[in-house]
């Protein structure tokens, strides 16, 4: 799969406009070790300062996508320009960057111009329109999550978990792998935008 394998960011130097990154998801629990929250480079201000664009939702509000019939829903996600400083977040080790061969992905001017057209309400689903499948699908033109696929690969061999699971959310009335995927992830996005945002620097231009 394109896109598939990564490196660590520890500098800003390493990052170029059209990027595919992601960091960490803040949270304690399942969320913070399962998920990652990615985003589109669209310039580097100076220093370890980035504006990116991205599919999140605004602070204070963590939505929700319960059940597949949230699908095209507005839940309040939206895809926004952001800049903050990452400096943090690069000197742990907690942001990577996703490598694409050629002819892999679109070039750099494309994908910001693709991520821009998606600025305003995002129509979020976990299962199939998550924070990852817009930046793959803006750097690609390929709707995936690896996220998603590997959830769901893991909710197989888990076997009995998996069961359990899916025992535990039907009776809830919810879809076994939205419960798996969509609770905790629309919670965890609101920790990480609240967390991990300053307010966007209108210094910072697109050159």
């Amino acid at each position: 799969m394109p896109g598939y394998s990564s490196e660590i960011v520890s500098n800003a130097w390493q990052l170029h406009a059209g990027d595919h990154v992601s960091i960490p998801i803040t949270g304690n629990g399942m969320a913070a070790s399962m998920f990652q929250h990615h985003a589109i480079i669209e310039d580097t201000c100076g220093g370890n300062v980035l504006k990116v664009i991205h599919a999140t939702v605004p602070q204070g509000n963590p939505g929700s996508c319960s059940g597949l019939c949230s699908c095209g829903s507005n839940q309040g996600y939206r895809v926004t320009e952001d800049t903050s400083d990452f400096g943090k977040i690069m000197e742990s080790g907690d942001m990577r960057r996703y490598i694409y061969g050629p002819g892999e992905c679109k070039e750099p001017y494309e994908v910001i111009k693709r991520a821009k057209e998606h600025l305003g309400q995002f129509n979020f689903c976990a299962l199939h329109n998550n924070c990852e499948h817009f930046a793959r699908m803006v750097k690609t033109g390929i709707k995936e999550s690896t996220q998603v696929q590997k959830t769901v690969t893991a909710s197989i061999v888990g076997g009995a978990a998996g069961v359990s699971a899916y025992a535990q959310s039907s009776s809830a009335g919810a879809h076994p792998l939205t419960a798996a995927i969509s609770g905790v992830t629309a919670s965890a996005v609101g920790s990480y935008e609240a967390a991990n945002y300053s307010a966007p620097d209108t210094s910072c231009m697109i050159m």
